[in-house]
């Protein structure tokens, strides 16, 4: 009893250091509470804003993260551009070989040239004028057979607008060249579309180019070569009349 009585005493002598002391473990409880609360809201906060541009970045691609699809269009286009050089360079190729394996013979046999390939104009006598006619002529008379100079197929058949050619007969070949042959007679032996073999008559020489006629190569055949694109070309650089 006296223990208890001591401590009545106690408390009611030291109240006010007593309620004090209550008072800030009260209060430094609730401060740690408040602390904590503040810090597990700033942590949810953080881990909030993480977790959002994780997000963006995701769906928006940065300089440091290509996106991936951007990067396979990118490795698309470089395949597609390298394809392409590699089939123009293997077109190249393919020209150059086959120019080399197509091999011209004479569209006339025994054929001489009576007029030389030139790249300026040329006097014509009937005419009293400089006319363009790239190409040369090949000795030959009337009715006399004309033969494809290599194998090809026939692409053009007509009579030049002016006479200044008559009637004449194209062939393109493997190599993307053309030969055509001119002053010819209308009643040729092939038609468009038709493919030829290497001196197989495809007509006579007819004397059609009418502007030609009393010229001195007026009853010759008129021989042209293109290259491949559509270029003039000496024909004696294919063609050995010797």
């Amino acid at each position: 009893m006296n223990v208890i009585k001591k401590f009545f005493n106690f408390i009611k002598k030291e109240s006010f250091y007593v309620i004090l002391f209550v008072c800030l473990c009260v209060i430094a409880t609730a401060a740690g509470i408040t602390a904590k609360k503040s810090a597990d809201n700033k942590k949810k906060a953080q881990q909030k804003v993480a977790e959002n541009n994780y997000k963006v970045n995701e769906n928006k691609p940065t300089n440091d993260m290509p996106n991936a699809d951007l990067v396979k269009q990118d490795a698309a286009s470089k395949v597609k551009a390298n394809a392409e050089k590699e089939a123009q360079k293997a077109n190249t190729t393919k020209q150059v070989t086959n120019t080399a394996q197509v091999a011209f013979a004479k569209p006339i046999s025994n054929g001489t040239v009576t007029r030389e390939y030139k790249e300026t104009p040329v006097k014509v006598e009937t005419l009293d004028a400089w006319c363009a006619m790239k190409g040369i002529s090949i000795k030959a008379d009337k009715g006399m057979a004309v033969l494809a100079a290599a194998d090809g197929k026939v692409t053009a058949i007509g009579e030049s607008p002016d006479n200044l050619i008559g009637y004449y007969v194209e062939i393109t070949h493997s190599n993307g060249m053309k030969t055509v042959y001119y002053n010819l007679d209308p009643a040729v032996k092939v038609k468009v579309n038709d493919v030829v073999k290497q001196q197989q008559q495809i007509g006579v020489v007819g004397g059609t180019a009418i502007s030609l006629k009393l010229d001195k190569i007026g009853q010759d055949l008129g021989f042209q070569v293109l290259d491949s694109k559509d270029n003039q070309v000496n024909p004696t650089k294919y063609v050995s009349f010797k």
